[in-house]
């Protein structure tokens, strides 16, 4: 009989690799050894409710959560990361590219999703968690799933094109809304605004920055363009995770440092009517480096 590997071991990091087939007990023969110690915790709500179970029941360990001590060492990237996500955007970048063809009247959302997925898969995405293909009134449908479905598109749709995926571990998050042939007037006003929310949003991407200030700036774009309800949420950092801190909201009195990604995405959404967004990634700097531009 021959073993069935596990891993690849050129993909992996780690100094030591312990291949179980039972995730709860392995993980308590390593955690029995710290028993009364006080052990730091992070990401703990991505944990298995079963797991902690196990955990708490029979481990006398006192957890601390560390996810402040972990992000502010997550937030500013190096330049090998810096250079894993500018990849990773241009990945997108043709996924985006793919879809945005395929959209055309008579499409199929499910058509276009296909035909961005395959073009990322082939550009050297590691998965595509979801291109999120939403047309005419569901464009303003902020849903995940489905992420297309069998609508045929019609002349003059708004499609939302957002495609989330990574390339050796580092993420992408792109959005693009498109319309099919001519969008109407007041759909054409809404693209134009949105477009100029986020070159301010990029603007404001240095440090410094209050992201309260960053937020406030892109939102009143939308405002004064005669969209009061444009979303208040503008945005979030990202890296090894799609969505990290920092969370571009209003209510956020932290700033900017030098180094982190974000992606800014200014949004309308309306119900029944339409929606739009565009989204860029930002290295905050001195000028803010874009690295998501796409035809």
């Amino acid at each position: 009989m021959v073993d069935t590997p596990f891993y690849r071991e050129d993909w992996v990091v780690a100094d030591e690799v312990r291949v179980a087939s039972d995730l709860v007990e392995a993980t308590l023969d390593v955690l029995r050894s710290l028993r009364g110690c006080r052990v730091g915790l992070a990401d703990g709500e991505l944990l298995p409710v079963p797991l902690w179970w196990a955990w708490e029941s029979q481990l006398e360990i006192a957890w601390e959560p560390v996810d402040r001590l972990l992000w502010p060492l997550r937030r500013v990237k190096d330049a090998y990361e810096l250079a894993m996500l500018r990849r990773a955007a241009r990945v997108a970048a043709v996924g985006l590219q793919a879809a945005s063809e395929a959209a055309v009247v008579g499409a199929t959302e499910a058509e276009v999703c296909a035909a961005g997925v395959a073009a990322a898969l082939k550009a050297g995405a590691d998965f595509v968690r979801y291109l999120r293909v939403h047309s005419g009134p569901w464009s303003a449908w902020g849903s995940r799933w489905p992420q297309a479905t069998a609508r045929r598109l019609q002349p003059g749709d708004l499609v939302v094109l957002d495609i989330i995926g990574a390339v050796n571990g580092y993420a992408f998050d792109v959005l693009r809304t498109v319309a099919v042939g001519t969008p109407t007037d007041d759909h054409a006003r809404l693209l134009e605004a949105v477009q100029a929310a986020v070159e301010v949003a990029i603007a404001s991407a240095r440090p410094g920055v209050v992201v309260r200030h960053l937020c406030e700036r892109a939102r009143s774009v939308l405002v004064d363009a005669g969209f009061p309800d444009a979303a208040r949420f503008v945005g979030h950092g990202i890296g090894l995770e799609t969505v990290e801190p920092p969370y571009l909201r209003e209510d956020q009195e932290e700033t900017l440092l030098a180094g982190e990604v974000l992606c800014v995405e200014p949004a309308v959404w309306r119900l029944g009517w339409g929606g739009a967004s565009l989204e860029e990634e930002v290295v905050v700097g001195n000028p803010p480096e874009v690295i998501t531009r796409t035809a």
